[in-house]
């Protein structure tokens, strides 16, 4: 194994909604050697319990809801590390984000708030973004939980929360603290939720631009899975180097 400690983003997981090539061996070889590891997500808006349900369904066998770290836990985390006393919320997302906050000791939905955490929420109002908005104008500070500015669904085509959050900068007159993917802050804080080494952690994903340039900027080694590129990112393998690369997540098995 390349490393003792293993951050693996959700894209190389999955192909056409099963497990892709080689992901159920390479989570089954990492549990029997004992290695630490998290899967990474910018999607906070369901539970992780949930997401370990998705997993299992996909042909992940064995998948533990303490298996995942998500931007909303990184950012929750490094705000608690930064601003301890800064416990009051509101938020623009979904039960798991909710949930994340309260676990996290954070009173939500109040009048008043220290921080907007925004993260994709298919259901907000005009209503809700005003919320945020009279959050803002008392003090809040935005979280940007993932920075995709459109998502694909089933329908074609969807507004992705970046751009929600752009839209809430604008409103506001201020900038958010980003905490998804590409920032470093969700590679940062994931190491710390393993109690990692920075020198024997690994970052595992497909996408160069977010993924790869999150682990990068956050000084640990990266390998590209290949077989989960977007093509329009073909091109920027010659500015986003990651470490190793290979075409299926049985490549790392070798």
């Amino acid at each position: 194994m390349l490393g003792k400690y293993w951050l693996i983003a959700e894209s190389c997981l999955f192909s056409g909604g099963a497990a892709s090539f080689g992901a159920a061996e390479f989570i089954r070889e990492l549990k029997r050697q004992n290695l630490p590891f998290v899967f990474l997500t910018n999607h906070s808006s369901h539970l992780r319990s949930e997401m370990a349900d998705a997993y299992e369904a996909a042909g992940l066998k064995g998948i533990q809801t303490s298996m995942f770290y998500t931007s909303t836990m990184a950012g929750v985390d490094a705000i608690l590390k930064a601003y301890p006393d800064k416990r009051t919320a509101g938020y623009i997302g979904g039960r798991g984000m909710q949930k994340i906050l309260q676990e996290g000791g954070f009173a939500v939905d109040l009048d008043h708030a220290d921080w907007l955490f925004i993260g994709t929420d298919r259901h907000a109002s005009f209503e809700d973004y005003s919320y945020g908005l009279r959050l803002m104008e008392t003090g809040a500070q935005i979280v940007s939980t993932d920075p995709r500015r459109m998502e694909y669904t089933k329908n074609g085509p969807a507004i992705g929360s970046g751009s929600i959050v752009r839209m809430m900068e604008y409103a506001g007159a201020r900038e958010a603290l980003e905490c998804g993917m590409p920032s470093p802050i969700l590679a940062v804080q994931a190491m710390n939720y393993l109690s990692a080494d920075i020198h024997e952690t690994i970052l595992v994903g497909s996408h160069l631009n977010s993924e790869i340039q999150c682990g990068i900027d956050a000084g640990i080694k990266t390998v590209l899975v290949t077989s989960g590129m977007d093509e329009h990112e073909d091109g920027l393998l010659d500015t986003v180097k990651p470490d190793y690369v290979v075409e299926t997540m049985a490549g790392l098995l070798r």
